[in-house]
């Protein structure tokens, strides 16, 4: 009964350091285009400003990205049969600041050919005030229409229509290897055998 006490305590503490550890394993990528640019013009819902288009590079690509110290991993394996990573955060964001205020609204368009053709994919309101902002797009939960376009693209362009002044473009990704229990779960298993582990010593020591 000792030993499997003993078991059931180093189980459990392993359970929990592992738990701890568990946010390691998230893989983390990131590329920014940040020329200061001011996009002047509305653009015609069909393309943005000329002078309001960054290419941003894509987890294909491994020059110029920052995956945050850990490896490389693949936006297309995410996708398939037998997916080997699981998304868990996908946005766009733009920060930039107001020229002057309008009742004009930022268009913001992509492009998976190389600026071809275009795709408007949101509109939202220039603040009324000319301050910095941040727009975030959940790529991930609210445009997950186009998760599939981006599958085997090195780079993607997004561009910009409207009166205010373009900081910054960043495209952040985060990804967990499938298989891999999430620390919550684990951290509820580790407690559980630890009860269970006490439990156990306290029906010995009655004997």
């Amino acid at each position: 009964m000792k030993k499997i006490l003993i078991l059931l305590s180093c189980l459990s503490m392993a359970l929990l350091v592992l738990a701890g550890s568990a946010s390691a394993l998230s893989f983390n990528y990131e590329s920014v285009s940040t020329p200061t640019v001011k996009v002047d013009t509305t653009g015609d819902d069909s393309r943005p400003v000329s002078n309001a288009k960054f290419r941003m590079l894509f987890p294909d690509a491994t020059v110029g990205a920052n995956y945050g110290g850990g490896p490389v991993w693949e936006y297309d394996n995410a996708f398939g049969p037998s997916p080997l990573y699981s998304l868990t955060s996908f946005y766009l964001e733009l920060q930039g600041h107001a020229n002057t205020p309008n009742n004009y609204p930022i268009e913001i368009f992509l492009s998976f050919n190389s600026g071809t053709t275009w795709l408007e994919i949101a509109s939202v309101p220039v603040p009324s005030t000319p301050n910095y902002f941040s727009v975030r797009l959940d790529i991930l939960n609210d445009y997950s229409g186009l998760l599939d376009d981006f599958i085997g693209k090195d780079f993607f362009y997004i561009g910009y229509g409207c009166d205010f002044y373009h900081d910054k473009s960043i495209v952040h990704l985060e990804a967990t290897p499938v298989g891999v229990p999430e620390p919550a779960t684990m951290l509820l298993l580790g407690s559980g055998l630890i009860g269970l582990a006490g439990f156990g010593r306290r029906k010995l020591f009655k004997k």
